[in-house]
């Protein structure tokens, strides 16, 4: 007897939250294992097929559906716009491993433009026939041959197994329908390569829409929140929650879905919080946009990182979207935004408070001190240069030196983020207040310059700017970023530190640090000065290079 069908929705439900790589072998251990995997989604069995070993993947295909290869095929088989040979063979082969069914099936009901494109790209076809020119005649060297009227060959880049696997289907064609066989043939044999390749492209495209990865132009809105960067956009979406939703709905934590994992605890909590109805519509809005994000990378979509970093870019957006509006809305609790609002309007919320920081880092780029001064993009030190760039890349992400980029998350990304800008902005108003840098290079720096010996020596830092400038303060001297001779280093350290174990700055260094406006910058220079000073006991003075607190020149 045939499982119900919400029976076989709620096993699908069950196995798709598994890892990819768990999923095959549920699958294949269901006593109506044909029937469950043609529920799945194309792009989710695709995953699960290449997340599976070899034999699995192979016995998944055998259950595959036409429509759901199709999908395979579109996923993996195209690279920046054109038709991938090598990995449509590899997928035609495996597809002859696991059924002849499926690729005769695909024969007959995929579009005719992929089909005609892809035979043209596997195989070389003649035809022996008297009304034909002669270049169209079969070679004196051996071909293969179905009916002895069309001859094949195997194509420059086709693999000899994927050319008799296509030979194995279009026999299989031949015999059922030889009308249908010798059509397409002579499609193949009097194909334009261009205006084929385009409709089968095309074909593509509208396919992997209806699968919810809409073409580059469409998925790029995805990106498009500038609008949201505005509070007032932001309130807007507020103001949609009814007043009396503002109280949780308290439910078991085991009801929280895995896709809302630890490492997003708003979205955890939010999705806690509410029913399965709600849930499930979150999850179906949450791929769609991860999909959208993927399209947008411009990355292969057939790489399985592809998808995983589009999904979790849109979980990222969320979280933090539902963090935002919570710390931006009176007594808007998570679940009630959620309930409320859709994943759509949330994501956007969030990408709205990146943008803001983005606004305001190109404000700095192009008409702040970085437009100004000599110089001043490239002489960031790199805790500050690494996040400025993330946040002026067409798709901006939390870059942190030493650690992998990713999406923006919670809160407190956009608060660090936050402390940079005002980092640099505070360094920005002391080099040009203090210092007088602007469009021509600080004459302390020329004149040191010229007694460098190594190109590295060369390498400055704001911060070391900043610091030697601070260092001659603290001992009483104008605020110039005058180089330390030998004689002078030895009585540098004591005006810096406090003595104690472990050294800190001093109490004269806070209070010029305050003074001159560099509060904003406080941990940053503290944490410069402490990587050498700290640990410099005896302190020698090596004219061969210069350090990265303070300029010393022999």
């Amino acid at each position: 007897m045939n499982r119900p069908q919400n029976s076989l929705l709620e096993r699908r439900r069950e196995i798709l939250s598994l890892p990819v790589d768990e999923r095959a072998s549920s699958l294949l251990e269901d006593p109506q294992s044909a029937e469950l995997v043609r529920t799945i989604p194309g792009p989710d069995l695709y995953l699960t097929v290449i997340g599976a070993e070899t034999d699995l993947a192979v016995r998944l295909l055998a259950h595959a559906s036409v429509p759901q290869f199709q999908i395979f095929l579109d996923l993996d088989g195209w690279s920046h716009g054109r038709l991938d040979l090598e990995r449509w063979c590899a997928w035609l082969e495996q597809a002859s491993r696991a059924t002849p069914r499926l690729l005769l099936q695909w024969l007959k009901t995929s579009d005719e433009e992929t089909v005609v494109f892809l035979l043209a790209g596997i195989l070389r076809i003649y035809k022996l026939d008297p009304s034909c020119p002669e270049d169209c005649w079969p070679p004196e060297r051996p071909t293969s041959t179905l009916d002895g009227r069309y001859y094949f060959e195997a194509k420059p880049g086709a693999t000899e197994a994927a050319f008799h696997a296509v030979l194995r289907a279009l026999s299989d064609l031949r015999s059922q329908r030889s009308a249908t066989y010798e059509a397409l043939l002579e499609q193949v044999i009097w194909m334009i390569p261009n205006e084929t390749e385009e409709a089968a492209y095309q074909n593509r495209a509208s396919r992997l829409a209806a699968c919810g990865f809409p073409e580059l132009d469409e998925s790029l809105e995805v990106w498009a929140a500038d609008r949201e960067a505005h509070p007032d956009r932001r309130r807007a979406l507020l103001e949609k929650i009814p007043r009396d939703d503002a109280t949780p709905i308290r439910l078991p934590a085991r009801r929280t879905p895995a896709w809302a994992g630890r490492a997003f605890p708003a979205l955890s909590e939010a999705a806690g919080a509410v029913d399965r109805d709600v849930q499930d519509r979150v999850f179906d809005e949450l791929t769609h946009i991860g999909s959208r994000y993927a399209v947008a990378s411009l990355t292969h979509l057939g790489d399985p990182e592809t998808h995983s970093a589009g999904l979790q870019t849109a979980l990222s957006h969320l979280n933090l979207g539902l963090q935002v509006l919570e710390a931006e809305g009176e007594r808007q609790c998570l679940s009630a935004i959620l309930r409320t609002l859709s994943v759509l309007e949330i994501t956007r919320a969030g990408l709205g408070a990146i943008y803001q920081r983005c606004r305001r880092a190109r404000d700095l780029l192009e008409r702040g001190w970085l437009a100004r001064v000599y110089q001043a993009r490239q002489r960031l030190d790199p805790e500050l240069l690494i996040p400025l760039e993330g946040l002026l890349r067409p798709h901006p992400t939390l870059s942190a030196e030493g650690e992998d980029d990713r999406p923006f998350r919670v809160h407190s990304d956009l608060l660090w983020i936050d402390s940079v800008l005002e980092t640099i902005m505070a360094m920005g108003l002391f080099l040009e207040t203090h210092v007088g840098a602007g469009a021509e290079e600080i004459p302390e720096i020329s004149a040191f310059r010229e007694t460098c010996r190594n190109p590295s020596e060369m390498d400055l830092r704001w911060s070391t700017v900043i610091l030697t400038s601070l260092a001659r303060q603290v001992r009483g001297e104008e605020t110039r970023p005058l180089p330390f001779t030998a004689d002078e280093w030895h009585d540098v350290v004591p005006p810096l530190l406090d003595g104690g174990t472990p050294p800190s700055p001093s109490r004269k260094w806070e209070e010029i640090i305050e003074q001159s406006g560099l509060d904003p910058a406080r941990d940053l220079l503290a944490t410069k000065m402490l990587e050498e000073l700290g640990d410099e006991q005896t302190p020698q003075f090596d004219p061969r290079f210069v350090r990265s607190l303070l300029l010393v020149r022999g």
